[in-house]
């Protein structure tokens, strides 16, 4: 039987694709929200990364109370290299580290370019002008962005000019 350091330089001599993390991990690796993902601590279960970060501030804040009140029995238990705590903090490091794997920077990429050819592909089909609208449009369309703005000003514009065209129908 192969030990665990044996199977990590498998793991790397394989090139595989996935990175061995031994605390924790993203929970999913393809839809995960970038600025807080969900993520499994292996052995206890899911979090939020900042949920975490959170529960592991509270702990150490927690140690220092018992550590002010001579509690030093309480604070060497929950300092133990096996201790939960230690577990999150390494849970902590290892999605961190998983964040900005190349493997995972590359689907940020591909998701965000997806996402901009849709925003572009929404605003094409957001500016289609009614049928014979177009030099109306492009007349009132100054007027529409310094009344309302450049975002809004061009959705009303857009929406006063299709609500023009099928009254007129």
């Amino acid at each position: 039987m192969k030990t665990l350091a044996e199977l990590k330089e498998v793991l790397k001599d394989n090139k595989l694709d996935e990175a061995f993390y031994e605390f924790g991990e993203l929970s999913d690796k393809k839809k995960f929200n970038e600025k807080n993902p969900e993520i499994i601590v292996k052995g206890v279960g899911k979090y939020t990364l900042d949920s975490l970060k959170t529960n592991i501030v509270r702990k150490l804040e927690d140690l220092a109370r018992k550590a002010g009140a001579d509690e030093f029995d309480y604070v060497n238990e929950q300092l133990n290299p096996k201790g939960i705590l230690n577990h999150f903090v390494k849970a902590v490091l290892d999605v961190e580290n998983e964040i900005h794997s190349p493997n995972i920077k590359r689907k940020l990429t591909i998701r965000k370019k997806m996402q901009d050819q849709k925003d572009v592909a929404k605003k094409i089909i957001n500016e289609k002008a009614p049928p014979g609208m177009e030099e109306w449009i492009i007349k009132m369309k100054p007027k529409f962005k310094e009344k309302y703005g450049d975002k809004k000003g061009i959705e009303i514009l857009y929406k006063t000019a299709w609500d023009r065209h099928n009254k007129n129908r």
